[in-house]
């Protein structure tokens, strides 16, 4: 079996094992066909140059951009709808910033890129007073701090939410994702109480920490 053969074998069976052996046509003609997955791959698969595919088959279906919108971002989560846009047009595709702007909407999809204020407070979220304005951490767990950093994770950029001991500075849990989310506290807070049980959890008090989804976790 080649190479080709084996690939193909774990692209879910969607090509035959003489795949390969095909003339060029006919595997630009299984390139084409519609199947979970992305063109980029079939092509991969089938050893044929993509280019050629796109050229030939210039009104690509939404679902067909969609896999290759969702496959470019998760490669590059930093780049946005324009220069996603610039990408597929050199893969051939004739599209504009407006189309890929919508099929990233409904993919859900936002560049990722640092951002002066990284939490803030959300409109109707209740304002919780200040703790420690007048008690001072003496020992472990008295309270934890909620620290959020915005670090660059091989191709792109990551929130890196942690709570950290006041007074032993031990990190109790933590939490990496692409987004800041509630989600992410919820996870490194959930860790964190798995080491330990803090009287005090001190936040900036932006959205993610007032949110009702934390507060009656």
């Amino acid at each position: 079996m080649t190479h080709c053969d084996r690939q193909a074998k774990g692209g879910k069976r969607f090509f035959k094992e003489s795949a390969c052996q095909l003339p060029l046509k006919e595997r630009q003609a299984l390139v084409k066909m519609k199947n979970r997955l992305s063109i980029k791959r079939r092509s991969e698969l089938l050893r044929v140059n993509r280019s050629s595919v796109y050229y030939q088959h210039k009104n690509v279906e939404d679902v067909e951009l969609m896999n290759e919108i969702r496959e470019l971002y998760e490669q590059k989560c930093f780049y946005g709808y324009r220069r996603i846009t610039e990408v597929l047009k050199r893969q051939g595709i004739k599209i504009n910033r407006k189309k890929v702007l919508r099929l990233m909407q409904q993919l859900g999809l936002q560049a990722v890129y640092p951002k002066k204020k990284i939490s803030k407070r959300a409109e109707g979220h209740q304002v919780y007073p200040y703790l420690l304005k007048e008690q001072i951490p003496k020992e472990p767990d008295d309270c934890w701090q909620v620290d959020i950093t915005y670090i660059r994770v091989g191709n792109g950029y990551a929130y890196l939410v942690a709570l950290i001991d006041c007074v032993s500075r031990r990190v109790m849990g933590w939490n990496l994702s692409p987004f800041l989310e509630t989600s992410s506290c919820i996870e490194a807070l959930n860790w964190g109480l798995k080491e330990g049980q803090p009287t005090i959890v001190n936040s900036d008090q932006g959205s993610q920490f007032t949110s009702m989804a934390l507060l009656t976790n």
